[in-house]
C-alpha cells in the first residue's frame, strides 16, 4: 500500500462547517501537497484501462482520486476518509468505497469535477476536451487591460476560466452554469485556484448575469443526446442549437473591443459544417471579425453509431474566435 504522507495540509481536530466544499478545499490541497497529478482520459479510453485491473488492495492515489476505483476503508489515511465522509464525497457498497469526485490536474493547477462514470444528468464532466478548450483559450488571449470583465458561460468545473482569469492580472471573473453542482464544484476549484474573488451566476447562458463583458468564452454541451444530460446536450440540429445560441446571445453583451471565445463541436454532412452554416447568418448581420478553426477534424466517432448521427459523416472539434470593433 502506497504510504500516505500526513504532514501537509491535513490538520486536526477537522473544524466543524456547514459547507461540504471546506473538506474538498482541503483534500485537493493535500492531494497536490503529496505529488498527485492525473490527466484525465475520455469515458472509453477510461473503460478500457479501468478493466485491465481487477480488484485490488494496493491502490494510490491516483487510482482512487484519478481512475476513479473502489476502496476498503482502511486504504486511506482516517484523515482523508473524513474529509471525504465531511464533504458527503463517499459512497458505499459493502465492504468497498469510492470517491465521488475526480480530481485531474493542468500543469500545478488542480480541478475537481465528477467521478467517472459522469452519468447523471448533473455531473459536472472534464476530460480531453477541457485541455483542448483550455489550450484554445489560452492562444486567443486579449491583451492585458482590455478584458476587465470575463465570463465562462457554461463553466461546468470553472477550469478555462479560472485558468483565463489567471493570465490576465487585474481582470474580474464570473463563472456561469445552469448546472447548481457545476457552480459548487466551481466555487472549490476557485478555492483551490487562490481566486476567492470569482463571481458565481446560476444562469441559463446570459439569462440571469447583467452588464456587458469584454471576454466571453464558452465551451457548451454539444451533442444530440437522447439522455438529456446537461453536461452534454447541445439540443437540437445534432446538438449545435445551443452552441448557435450562444454566439447569438453573448454577441450582444460583448463590450467595445471585446471578444468570444467559443469551443465546440460541428457535424459535417456531406461535407457541410452544419454549425457554421447555421452561426454565419449571426457573424454576417454584426460589424465584426472573426476566425473560424477546425481544431481536429474526427472526433467522438463512435456516435455515428447512433439514429441522431445517422447521416452525418464526421464530427470536428471547432474553435470560433469573434472580437468587436
Amino acid at each position: 500500500m502506497t504510504a500516505f504522507d500526513t504532514s501537509h495540509g491535513l490538520t486536526g481536530p477537522f473544524a466543524v462547517t456547514d459547507d461540504p466544499g471546506d473538506g474538498l478545499v482541503e483534500l485537493g490541497t493535500w492531494l497536490l501537497a503529496q505529488g498527485y497529478r492525473f490527466v484525465t482520459v475520455t469515458p472509453e479510453t477510461h473503460r478500457i484501462v479501468h478493466s485491465r485491473r481487477g480488484i485490488s488492495n494496493g491502490f494510490d492515489l491516483r487510482d482512487i482520486f484519478g481512475w476513479s476505483r473502489t476502496f476498503t476503508e482502511d486504504i486511506v489515511p482516517l484523515e482523508v476518509r473524513a474529509l471525504l465522509d465531511r464533504s458527503h464525497a463517499i459512497a458505499a457498497s459493502g465492504t468497498r468505497c469510492a470517491s465521488r469526485v475526480r480530481f485531474s490536474t493542468i500543469g500545478d493547477a488542480i480541478l475537481m469535477h465528477s467521478a467517472y462514470p459522469a452519468s447523471d444528468a448533473d455531473s459536472v464532466f472534464f476530460g480531453p476536451d477541457t485541455y483542448r478548450y483550455i489550450q484554445f483559450v489560452h492562444r486567443h488571449l486579449p491583451s492585458c487591460g482590455r478584458a476587465r470583465r470575463i465570463i465562462d458561460v457554461g463553466c461546468g468545473s470553472g477550469a478555462a476560466g479560472l485558468s483565463a482569469a489567471s493570465a490576465l492580472p487585474g481582470s474580474t471573473l464570473v463563472l456561469a452554469d445552469i448546472n447548481a453542482k457545476a457552480l459548487a464544484y466551481a466555487r472549490v476549484n476557485a478555492r483551490l485556484a487562490t481566486m476567492p474573488s470569482a463571481a458565481f451566476a446560476l444562469s441559463d447562458v446570459l439569462d440571469d448575469v447583467a452588464g456587458a463583458f469584454d471576454f466571453i468564452i464558452a465551451n457548451p454541451p454539444y451533442m444530440k443526446n437522447a439522455l438529456k444530460g446537461t453536461f452534454r446536450d447541445g439540443g437540437n440540429h445534432h446538438g449545435t442549437h445551443l452552441s448557435v445560441r450562444i454566439v447569438y446571445e453573448c454577441l450582444s453583451r460583448l463590450s467595445g473591443g471585446g471578444r468570444l471565445v467559443l469551443y465546440t463541436l460541428a457535424p459535417v454532412m456531406e461535407g457541410v459544417d452544419l454549425f457554421f452554416a447555421s452561426v454565419s447568418a449571426c457573424l454576417r448581420e454584426v460589424h465584426c471579425s472573426f476566425t473560424y478553426t477546425e481544431i481536429d477534424p474526427d472526433v467522438f466517432g463512435e456516435e455515428l453509431r447512433g439514429a441522431d448521427y445517422a447521416r452525418v459523416e464526421r464530427i470536428a472539434a471547432v474553435g470560433l474566435v469573434v472580437d468587436l470593433p
